[in-house]
């Protein structure tokens, strides 16, 4: 007996557990790390603050699989 695959949400930009979405979340945090380190350099103090927008747009885009991983 085959069970249907759960439907995707409108707004996920790729498939939940796909290869594309983690390296989706590996780039956001990246850009999210540069800007942050530029920010830094120019007198901010934003501790983790700079990476909360990487994880809730991978969270938005990529699924729960690369939000988690993306957290790390």
């Amino acid at each position: 007996m085959r069970f249907p695959a759960p439907p995707q949400n409108k707004h996920m930009l790729v498939a939940r557990w796909s290869l594309q979405g983690f390296l989706l979340s590996a780039v956001m945090v990246a850009i999210s790390g540069l800007a942050q380190f530029v920010l830094v350099a120019l007198g901010a103090q934003l501790y983790f603050l700079g990476f909360l927008p990487a994880v809730f747009l991978a969270g938005l885009f990529a699924g729960w699989p690369a939000e988690e991983l993306s957290r790390c």
